[in-house]
């Protein structure tokens, strides 16, 4: 007997902490939880510092500092009228606005929103973990011959780094339903260390480094 209370205590609670969680959100006049849309975005990268030694001295170089634009899309979930979790993803293609370094880039973020909500407008703040990769690391490149043509090819680094996205959100709804979102932050990019990289008579080295970037968004959603 005890042990099939035990169980029914057990079985109890998952329902207990979904009628709970209703209650706080019919009472918040939260009945939309589910939202999905798409953004565009751009972001203007924080500048990556690198050396080049030659034999004769040694050459300071900056990399990034360009502004790119993409595309994504967004899903979240509203605990509450104050509360959300939400994923968004956005991707960069290979072009940015002086067309100088060509890489395509992506990110991904995921956690929280948290702010205050009215009938037609809500103001909020986000801190997202999440992951950045770009598709090459400028200067630097993996070269190799062919054993059987003896061509001489050479790809470009690639890297995935842990990323942070900290920033405010602010939301026009014109519907119950429909969801006009602006977003501006900053994104903080922990890179990695690449090198040193023989390419010639050069050798390119490019030490860990965390910079910042900042970022924005305009973008269209539904909540249902």
């Amino acid at each position: 007997m005890k042990m099939k209370r035990a169980i029914f205590c057990v079985a109890l609670i998952p329902c207990l902490l979904l009628t709970a969680h209703t209650a706080i959100a019919q009472q918040a006049g939260d009945d939309k939880q589910f939202e999905v849309g798409g953004q565009v975005t751009g972001i203007k990268l924080g500048h990556l510092d690198y050396t080049v030694t030659l034999p004769d001295r040694v050459i300071p170089i900056t990399q990034f500092g360009l502004g790119y634009l993409g595309i994504g899309g967004r899903v979240g979930y509203n605990l509450n009228r104050f509360l959300s979790i939400e994923a968004e993803g956005n991707f960069f293609p290979k072009t940015n606005f002086s067309e100088v370094e060509l890489s395509r880039k992506a990110q991904f973020f995921a956690g929280l929103k948290a702010g205050v909500r009215k009938e037609s407008v809500g103001i909020f703040v986000k801190a997202r973990p999440g992951i950045m990769y770009f598709s090459s690391i400028p200067s630097h490149r993996v070269c190799d011959i062919s054993p059987v043509t003896g061509d001489f090819t050479c790809v470009e680094e690639k890297q995935t780094n842990f990323a942070f996205g900290l920033g405010g959100v602010v939301e026009y709804y014109p519907t119950p339903r429909a969801i006009i979102r602006f977003d501006l932050g900053d994104t903080i990019v922990l890179f990695k260390q690449l090198g040193p990289t023989q390419l010639a008579n050069a050798s390119i080295f490019t030490p860990a480094d965390t910079t910042h970037s900042f970022q924005f968004s305009i973008g269209f959603g539904m909540r249902f």
